[in-house]
């Protein structure tokens, strides 16, 4: 697959649209995705209606959403919080994949540890831990990646920190595939906005959609 084509096989993915071909596909049957984003919030976001909600009938993003904007070089994807993030080694080999590279040894051997094992236990049900979706299937790599996200917006959210992932992809500009691990707590407002906004993301819509008190219910 071209980076193109994974671009729009994530999208369609998150739109609730399973890979054609499939046989929840040929059934009829949705993924079981939701609205967190609807394409009004600026130019730079691309207009596709369904994300990920966790929680509740409501068009704003809720604590533990997942908001991805995607831009002609690359996907962003930001988690507003999740303790799974956390594992370095995870979101390294997570970047590396997206962008169609190998990770380096090291990083292979972090994700083998027993306790990033316990936490990719939860997000890796469609295939065994030691086998990881090869770098170079862009398709495997892209449903890991939903694997992820779903797994962050559908655990406990009672006392767990805000952080979030972003991995640039740029696959066709960069030689070297960037991501950051963010600790909301850690940033006051402002410099979270600051932040974001070097990153790719419009303050004005992070004002309004990532600093937001998030919704209770």
């Amino acid at each position: 697959m071209t980076a193109d084509e994974v671009v729009k096989y994530l999208q369609s993915y998150l739109d609730g649209k399973l890979p054609a071909g499939s046989e929840a596909d040929q059934q009829g049957q949705g993924a079981a995705i939701v609205s967190c984003m609807d394409g009004r919030l600026n130019a730079f976001l691309r207009p596709f209606r369904f994300v990920i909600r966790t929680a509740g009938a409501v068009a704003e993003p809720v604590e533990g959403s997942l908001a991805v904007a995607v831009e002609s070089t690359g996907v962003t994807l930001l988690a507003t919080h999740g303790d799974c993030l956390a594992y370095k080694a995870a979101i390294q080999y997570l970047a590396a994949s997206f962008a169609g590279q190998i990770s380096p040894g090291n990083v292979v051997a972090n994700l083998n540890r027993p306790d990033t094992k316990a936490v990719l236990t939860a997000i890796n049900a469609q295939r065994p831990l030691n086998a990881l979706p090869d770098p170079n299937d862009q398709r495997a790599v892209a449903e890991i990646g939903v694997s992820y996200a779903r797994q962050w917006t559908a655990s406990n959210r009672t006392d767990k920190p805000r952080v979030g992932l972003f991995i640039d992809l740029k696959s066709v500009l960069a030689t070297q595939p960037q991501a950051w691990v963010v600790s909301y707590d850690g940033f006051a407002g402002p410099h979270l906005v600051n932040f974001l906004g070097i990153h790719g993301m419009n303050s004005q819509a992070i004002s309004r959609y990532v600093l937001r008190e998030p919704l209770r219910h």
